[in-house]
Order: structure tokens, then sequence, then C-alpha cells
């Protein structure tokens, strides 16, 4: 891992997986709307994507409707969190092809400990 400034993370490319740096990781996203041009002759960037999909709440974080037991699709969208959402002041954390590759690995261990073999497939419940 690396901590940088605002500065450095307005050009890094789509696809970097970073944090805010507060002391500790918060949630872990990745560039996804890095802009090729310019904001007032500064390179910047325009979407992250996180790594938990998103869904439409309610006052009490439940998906509208959504009982226990019931499905809801995921949303895996682009938000548009940006360059202006952040202070020059603020420091940020990048991780590097290994780290990343990590990431990957528990996922995949995941998806061979406790999934099916198909997409649809939830975990099963341990007795």
């Amino acid at each position: 891992m690396k901590i940088i400034n605002l500065e450095q993370l307005n050009r890094m490319p789509n696809g970097t997986v970073f944090s805010e740096h507060a002391n500790h990781i918060e949630d872990v996203v990745i560039m996804a709307g890095h802009k090729s041009h310019n904001l007032n002759g500064k390179p910047y960037f325009n979407g992250v994507q996180a790594l938990h999909p998103e869904f439409a709440t309610n006052d009490s974080w439940r998906p509208d409707g959504l009982e226990v037991g019931d499905e809801t699709p995921a949303d895996w969208a682009t938000v548009d969190t940006s360059t202006a959402d952040f202070t020059s002041d603020q420091e940020f954390i990048i991780l590097n092809r290994g780290e990343v590759q990590g990431l990957i690995n528990m996922l995949q261990t995941a998806l061979v400990d406790a999934y099916g073999p198909n997409p649809g497939d939830y975990p099963k419940e341990v007795n």
C-alpha cells in the first residue's frame, strides 16, 4: 500500500483501487471515471465503483420492500464520487498489484468454500 495525496490520486488511471486514509482504510473503491482532460487546468476524476453493490434503501437501511429471505438484484453502478468530494489536504491509500491480486484470491476462496457452481447460488447454511 502507498499513501498519496489528492493531486496524485487525480493522476491515477481507471482501475486504481484506493481508499480514503483516516488512520485506517475506509471503503475501498475502484476509480472508474478518470477524465483524460483537465478541470481548470488540473487532472480530475468523476466516478468510482465500490467493492459492494448498491441498492435503494428506506429509513431503516433495508432495500425498499425487502423482507428477510427475499432477493433483490445487486446494482454495481459507478457512483459520482469525484475530486470535488475531497479536500487538498486529504490522504489516500492505493493498493499495489499484489494487494489487488490478494483481494481477488480471497474472493475466489470464498467462492470455492461457500458457494455452489451456479451464478445465482447463495452460501449454504452450515449445521
